[in-house]
């Protein structure tokens, strides 16, 4: 996405002075400026995406919800912004309304591994072993070379081997 998208003229100087605290990592002043952009008007996803993940970033996962809300319905095809309320949402314990946004994001671009592998992580808890498995397993095909998909696709297809030999009603 570009930056200055859904920019106006009078929002463009506080949007480069807010990425050029964010490249500082003063993210108090790069807040205030984002703030400043979407206080003229409400119209820049990108200054909406960043206030999300200054909140994420914090812990406020349920403000970091509504800027990612606004993002998308500015900008619908925002992975960055989907993928980062999907993790909000995880966090806040909304499983199923995780997956639907991380579906989303595969429905946008079907080669983030990482979403493969946080689908993945949801099923495994929600104990939803063989989608979990087929989840990591694709986590790992996209991005062979990740350690942590691998050393987790191997441990948990191991998992499954021992529960199917103890416990086969688990599965």
């Amino acid at each position: 996405m570009n930056k200055y998208y859904g920019c106006n003229e009078f929002q463009v100087k506080y949007l480069s002075e807010a990425i050029k605290f964010d490249e500082l990592n003063d993210i108090e002043n790069a807040k205030i400026n984002y703030l400043k952009v979407i206080n003229i008007e409400d119209s820049v996803p990108y200054a909406n995406s960043m206030l999300g993940g200054i909140e994420y970033d914090k812990g406020n996962f349920q403000e970091a919800i509504k800027y990612f809300d606004k993002a998308i319905e500015l900008y619908p095809n925002c992975v960055q912004s989907i993928e980062l309320r999907a993790e909000a949402k995880e966090r806040l314990g909304f499983l199923d309304s995780a997956l639907n946004d991380y579906y989303k994001v595969i429905e946008i671009t079907s080669d983030y591994a990482q979403v493969y592998f946080n689908i993945g992580l949801i099923y495994e808890f929600k104990k939803e072993y063989y989608r979990a498995l087929r989840f990591y397993r694709l986590a790992k095909r996209i991005n062979p070379s990740n350690f942590i998909f691998i050393n987790k696709y191997e441990k948990f297809t191991r998992y499954i081997k021992y529960l199917k030999k103890n416990f086969p009603h688990k599965l």
